[in-house]
């Protein structure tokens, strides 16, 4: 008996029967074909890239290219099917590329908003929350971690910039609607969009020939969004306000008490300027708006030009701007001599963060526009400014005391 508990004539084998027989007789063989080495099989897919299919090899779908592509440095028909949505005009759906923005922001694009940690929690728990209810915050956050991630990644700088440019489009046509109402139910959602709009814009390729975000202003347009965030501000504070930005507007406020302390308001520096415009301007009214500027500026530039740059936040770079949003930005923006010839001495406070990943460069690229907008007497004004950045005048007939290229009013 086989250890199955059968013999072969229970398997149905002919048995000899004849006397003398000693053994059982073999079974009788068959025509049966040896059986075939089993193929390897896998799964197929009708959803790779093109590439992979005209190859014949199992792609593995990694998005926005797949591992395939990657190796042999070739373009994805899925990193195409993601630049076609951005670059359609419509709102592009979100993706798994969209997750990876989200991952980017809160692992790290949200730790260069601030040096304060209170604040930095704020961004990349409570606001991101926020962004979860809310469509347009999303999108500006995800447009914000794309120019972000677009200066590490320059093999696919174009892809994310290009993405978030269409995600801030879409959000910016909402929060613009909302903005005509500016209803309480709306005041939070639409800060977060103007503060993130601010660091988008600084993130945005620079165009020496138009603006960033407007295309018509000679000065980039981020420099007078600060207006629309102080009215915001101030909508909210109406209301005696506690929400979730209460951490980072109270880091806004300590930051402009540290930079009036008396050793800043003292400072003994701008009194050049402050001499030259009271020798130019002769309309009060005017004049009252420039001294202030200069006073205010006086305890911002005394600020980061004393303390080291880890005692600095980036919100340093803005307290300036932001208290004079609503008297002074208006006269820059009508490129006044004597309003720009100011401005050019900020520059002072942008070039301290020049290691900043927002501000890098911006010092330099805002007094070249400058230097183009004022006529020769302004341009005598700011020489002090010129060599606190390191800038280097163009030579030539609109060189160091040209006025080819300048305007005067």
């Amino acid at each position: 008996m086989t250890r199955d508990g059968l013999d072969s004539s229970a398997a149905g084998a002919p048995r000899n029967t004849s006397s003398g027989a000693s053994t059982a007789s073999s079974p009788a063989p068959t025509n049966r074909p040896a059986p075939r080495a089993s193929r390897k099989t896998h799964s197929k897919t009708r959803t790779g890239c093109g590439n992979c299919k005209r190859r014949k090899i199992k792609c593995d779908e990694t998005r926005p290219s797949c591992r395939n592509c990657q190796r042999h440095s070739v373009e994805c028909d899925f990193t195409r099917v993601v630049h076609q949505a951005a670059t359609s005009g419509l709102d592009p759906p979100i993706s798994l590329l969209d997750l990876e923005l989200l991952h980017n922001f809160t692992s790290s694009t949200y730790t260069t908003l601030t040096s304060d940690p209170a604040t930095r929690n704020i961004w990349r728990t409570a606001i991101v929350r926020r962004a979860t209810g809310c469509e347009f915050v999303m999108r500006t956050v995800l447009a914000v971690s794309g120019m972000h991630i677009a200066q590490y990644r320059p093999e696919q700088k174009h892809l994310y910039i290009s993405h978030a440019v269409a995600h801030h489009k879409a959000a910016s046509r909402t929060a613009i609607a909302l903005m005509a109402e500016l209803l309480p139910q709306h005041q939070e959602d639409l800060w977060i969009f103007s503060v993130l709009t601010i660091y988008f814009a600084l993130g945005s390729p620079r165009d020496p020939s138009a603006s960033l975000l407007i295309g018509e202003s000679v000065l980039p347009d981020w420099i007078f969004l600060l207006n629309g965030v102080r009215h915001l501000l101030v909508a909210l504070q109406s209301t005696s306000y506690s929400g979730i930005l209460s951490p980072i507007l109270k880091n806004g406020a300590n930051r402009w008490e540290v930079s009036h302390r008396p050793q800043h308001r003292d400072a003994n520096i701008l009194h050049d300027l402050s001499a030259n415009v009271r020798s130019t301007v002769g309309d009060a009214t005017e004049l009252e708006i420039y001294e202030r500027a200069i006073r205010e500026l006086r305890c911002q530039i005394s600020l980061v030009v004393s303390c080291e740059r880890q005692d600095l936040d980036i919100m340093d770079a803005f307290v300036w701007h932001f208290e004079m949003a609503d008297s002074f930005m208006p006269l820059l923006k009508q490129m006044r001599q004597e309003a720009v010839a100011i401005f050019a001495h900020s520059l002072v406070i942008l070039n301290a963060f020049e290691g900043h990943r927002w501000l890098h460069g911006w010092g330099a690229f805002l007094m070249s526009r400058i230097w183009d907008i004022l006529d020769e007497e302004r341009r005598l004004w700011i020489q002090w400014p010129i060599e606190e950045i390191g800038w280097v005048a163009p030579s030539g007939p609109s060189g160091p005391f040209g006025v080819n290229n300048a305007r005067s009013t």
